[in-house]
């Protein structure tokens, strides 16, 4: 699908909601993914961000992202600039071409499907752009025309099935590809050359027709019509190649820590004789790398930029966001305050501040993974490593050791009425704890991780496992009764969210959609499949209504009807798990893209309404 977009230049930073009203974005944008100078500015990729116009003078900063501009997606994975001047920028959803005004977004096959996250792009002479999925065969090197994406074959039919890590373009416009098996595969327009060099997983080129390649920081490869060359270190290295920059036939960049001497080196250059490793003080791994007309160097990390210039190290923050990570797991809306768990640590957020709170204020150490309100305005917070209690004002912290004796993973947590709190955990295992005693149950036939509880109505315990189905602890009998595919009319025995429906039951959500279930009876059975039916999470809001997260969109209903928000009418950007604040208001915790906010009063912006029920819901009582 090709779409194309006008330019909507984002002012000011977070939240980011022009082109979608009542949304809001938050994310860590500090990690640099990807670099193109740009005379007095640079062009920046980043994980979370979109894409920043940089001014090197000022540090001042133009952001596009999917809330203000055409970019289909924040999370950037690469970027090319061709003949014409324009950027081409592969994200998780499509690559977008951007000429300073116009955007288009080119992300599927003519066949409609997704074509994959590309991880490394180059742009030949003739304008056509060509890409690759680092570490995957199943597409193998990709060209866009202008009009479509396509798998090029040469004259008699043949196209490789190769696993490749990178692609770059030659002045003559062959095509130049480094794989998995190190071989320096080529492809002229006519024929596919899949040649014995080995040594090659990243490869560049220069303005003299030669290729560069290397797997090693140590050792850098050169070949061309007329000869093979190679350039080592005089000393023994270890490490892996994770860019090439070729600046010219004299000058090559090579990122990727090499060990010399015990001590970690960060990038090498060759300078047409050698070969020389250096370090960045601060230890930082460099992700991307791009160089300025005075043989200025700027590097990409987690965060931000560092410039290096005549020997010298500057490290250049660029402010975007205090999120400590975009990936995250868990989120709770409490009063005015959103906590969130990910993988930087427990963050809060106040509407203006954020605070994020290290293992000596909590108790634990870990990634927080899983919270859960007590009922009486605290939370607890779930790491690998134990659980913690706020009451809003101190923290009380359960070790590890206190709750469970083996290495099983710990996933989930929650809390019921007495203050009773049942964790979730790997193999199928249970463990209840009353502030005092512990008790570990391993209900008959439960399998797999543990990753839903929920407490019905009636004081029955769901389980869900992403394996093996459901597990209820009925309090009638307090025997367990075991739920799955081959015994009930559960669509999926992976199970990833459960709650309870505010009368005699539960919703649980599958990988195959959702499903309305009660002990008390099994009648009605409807299944209209979904295009995406995988559930993440589900909640209940003040006013009743249901919310949840799949994996393409966000929905809510109210008894009645469906509201669906997906990537095409909102500003929805991933999949998570969602929490809902006193004022209406959904919070997304989503796996990849950071906290997204969604003003629910704003319904205006709702632009799909789905007949109730919501295909691929399954009423079982």
């Amino acid at each position: 699908m090709n779409r194309w977009f006008f330019l909507l230049i984002l002012l000011a930073w977070v939240p980011a909601s022009a082109q979608y009203p009542g949304w809001s974005q938050y994310t860590n944008g500090n990690f640099v993914s990807a670099i193109l100078d740009d005379g007095d500015n640079l062009w920046l990729g980043t994980l979370g961000a979109g894409l920043i116009h940089y001014t090197k003078a000022t540090g001042a900063k133009v952001i596009y992202n999917r809330a203000s501009s055409g970019m289909p997606d924040d999370w950037v994975s690469t970027m090319v600039r061709d003949s014409s001047n324009r950027l081409w920028i592969a994200t998780q959803r499509g690559v977008a071409m951007f000429d300073g005004t116009t955007w288009a977004v080119h992300d599927t096959f003519p066949n409609g499907s997704q074509i994959p996250v590309l991880t490394s792009m180059a742009a030949s002479p003739d304008n056509s752009i060509w890409g690759v999925a680092t570490g995957t065969s199943r597409y193998g090197v990709l060209k866009f025309d202008g009009q479509e994406w396509s798998r090029p074959a040469d004259t008699s039919g043949f196209a490789p099935q190769i696993v490749t890590f990178s692609v770059a373009a030659a002045k003559d416009s062959t095509i130049w590809v480094g794989t998995e098996a190190s071989y320096l595969t080529s492809f002229n327009g006519k024929k596919w050359n899949e040649g014995e060099t080995g040594n090659a997983f990243w490869v560049g080129t220069d303005s003299e027709g030669s290729v560069w390649y290397a797997n090693n920081p140590g050792t850098l490869y050169r070949t061309n019509s007329s000869n093979d060359t190679s350039y080592t270190l005089d000393i023994p290295t270890t490490g892996a190649t994770r860019r090439i920059l070729v600046l010219s036939p004299s000058q090559v960049v090579i990122l990727g820590e090499i060990d010399v001497k015990s001590t970690t080196h960060h990038f090498t250059m060759f300078d047409g004789t050698k070969l020389t490793p250096y370090r960045n003080p601060r230890g930082m791994v460099l992700h991307c790398v791009a160089a300025g007309a005075n043989g200025d160097l700027y590097f990409g990390t987690n965060k931000g930029l560092a410039k290096f210039h005549d020997g010298q190290w500057e490290f250049l923050e660029l402010d975007l966001g205090d999120l400590p990570s975009n990936q995250l797991y868990d989120v709770l809306r409490i009063g005015s305050v959103v906590w969130i768990a990910g993988q930087g640590g427990l963050t809060r957020f106040d509407g203006t501040t954020w605070t994020t709170f290290d293992s000596s204020t909590i108790g634990i150490s870990g990634q927080p993974v899983s919270l859960s309100r007590d009922g009486k305005g605290g939370f607890w917070v779930l790491t690998n490593e134990g659980a913690s209690h706020f009451n809003g004002a101190t923290w009380i912290a359960v070790p590890r050791a206190t709750l469970i004796g083996t290495k099983a993973l710990l996933h989930t947590i929650t809390a019921d009425a007495s203050g009773t709190i049942w964790i979730g955990t790997g193999g199928g295992g249970v463990i209840k704890y009353n502030g005092t005693n512990v008790v570990r149950y391993s209900p008959p036939g439960l399998t797999g991780d543990v990753k839903s509880i929920a407490i019905d109505s009636a004081g029955n315990l769901w389980i869900g496992s992403v394996q093996s189905g459901i597990a209820v602890l009925v309090a009638a009998t307090a025997q367990f009764q075991s739920l799955n595919q081959s015994n009930s009319k559960l669509p999926s025995n992976k199970v990833n969210a459960i709650i309870p429906d505010g009368a005699d039951g539960v919703w649980i959500g599958t990988s195959v959609g959702m499903v309305r279930f009660s002990l008390l009876a099994q009648t009605t059975f409807q299944n209209a499949p979904l295009a995406s039916p995988f559930i993440r999470s589900l909640r209940h809001a003040p006013d009743g209504a249901l919310w949840l997260t799949t994996s393409s969109g966000l929905y809510r209903y109210d008894g009645q009807r469906w509201a669906g928000f997906t990537r095409e009418n909102s500003g929805f950007v991933d999949i998570g798990a969602v929490d809902i604040g006193p004022d209406g208001d959904v919070w997304i915790a989503t796996t990849a893209s950071g906290l997204t906010r969604y003003d629910a009063r704003i319904i205006t912006g709702v632009q799909q309404q789905l007949p109730g029920p919501l295909p691929n819901v399954l009423d079982l009582r």
